[in-house]
């Protein structure tokens, strides 16, 4: 968990640092997944609305539905959470 942890923060640094905002969506996404996955919620949302903001910024209509997706099972997975 922590090295998959670290390398996804470090393609998200990267991203950031070279100025990819093309990628950047794309990597923060796929972190936010990961991080649902671990049950970080708080940090998942953040990369997910970070990853939204460039989306529609940028007019990144089929990273748009990858975030949609990503947010349902956010909502899913806390409100399971929730339950227990």
């Amino acid at each position: 968990f922590d090295e998959s942890k670290e390398e996804f923060g470090q393609a998200v640094a990267g991203g950031h640092k070279a100025g990819r905002i093309d990628h950047l969506p794309v990597f923060l996404l796929e972190r936010g997944k990961f991080l649902c996955h671990q049950k970080d919620f708080e940090q998942s949302q953040a990369d997910l609305d970070e990853a939204k903001e460039i989306i529609e910024r940028c007019g990144m209509k089929l990273y748009k539905t990858d975030a949609a997706l990503l947010q349902a099972k956010l909502n899913l997975e806390q409100n399971k959470e929730a339950q227990l």
